[in-house]
């Protein structure tokens, strides 16, 4: 109220009046809010206005508010007719929202199997991925993770060891025949997906192909190794004639060379003047 706040009248004529004046408070405060059309759950901080004339008017445009849109109306009036007032704007969520799941080496974050895109997701929703198997690697707890979609481009990462189980195994055939010529070497409890290197060994009449040496990378279980001969053909042999009686020797041992390692030959016992 203006002053004076209190006034005497004479009350010496019918139909007089006594008036007072006021002015209007300047202490008046609303608040704007930003909720979740469906959920209700608010979705940015409140916006508090204080310093506003008690019944005048005030116009308030919705904000952006990333991942949502603002449901019509954009604008809203408020007529400031009581204290503690409040403008309310409903938006709704997105659903363009795109996440990515990544599997890494845990050592090296070498990627071990393409990432996962997932598109059309609802904005601040939560998702929930499960680690892929790779071959030759055991996943790093957590095996499951949850996300919430409160922003765009975001991500879920699984980390993987790779297996020390791996084995491999070193062959040694000959060329021509494909046959075995040495016991098979088996290597046992290798990383997966390291590299090796095996020298071919020495076999006694044969000679390596080259590589001599070969390099295997165990992006796989039960790899193996090759390494192929050839027969030598430098091998000689001897055809002896005794007497069965007195071991003596009755004729010119015979001497052959130019054999092939590992193959077979026939000989035929010659005939010698009395003997049988």
């Amino acid at each position: 109220v203006v002053a004076p706040t209190s006034q005497e009248l004479k009350l010496d004529a019918y139909g007089k009046s006594i008036t007072f004046y006021y002015t209007a408070n300047t202490n008046v405060s609303y608040t704007v809010k930003y909720l979740d059309k469906d959920t209700n759950e608010q979705i940015a901080d409140i916006k508090s206005v204080t310093g506003q004339t008690f019944n005048s008017s005030v116009t308030e445009t919705a904000i952006e508010i990333t991942g949502y849109t603002v449901v019509a109306p954009t604008s809203q009036e408020l007529k400031l007719d009581a204290y503690d007032k409040s403008i309310t704007f409903y938006y709704t969520a997105n659903e363009d929202v795109s996440y990515t799941v990544n599997y890494l080496e845990k050592d090296t974050n070498k990627v071990l199997a393409t990432a996962k895109t997932v598109t059309g997701k609802t904005f601040n929703s939560s998702v929930t991925e499960t680690a892929i198997e790779i071959t030759g690697y055991t996943v790093v707890a957590p095996t499951s993770q949850e996300l919430k979609l409160d922003a765009y481009g975001k991500s879920i990462t699984f980390y993987y060891t790779a297996n020390t189980n791996v084995s491999y195994t070193v062959k040694y055939l000959d060329k021509d025949t494909n046959e075995q010529i040495a016991d098979i070497k088996s290597v046992t409890g290798q990383t997966f997906n390291s590299s090796v290197t095996e020298t071919a060994i020495e076999i006694t009449g044969y000679t390596v192909v080259a590589p001599t040496s070969q390099e295997l990378k165990l992006d796989a279980y039960d790899k193996s190794i090759t390494f192929y001969y050839t027969a030598n053909t430098n091998v000689s042999y001897t055809v002896k004639y005794l007497d069965k009686d007195t071991n003596e020797q009755i004729a010119d041992i015979k001497s052959v060379t130019g054999q092939t390692f590992n193959s077979s030959v026939t000989e035929t016992a010659i005939e010698i003047t009395g003997y049988t």
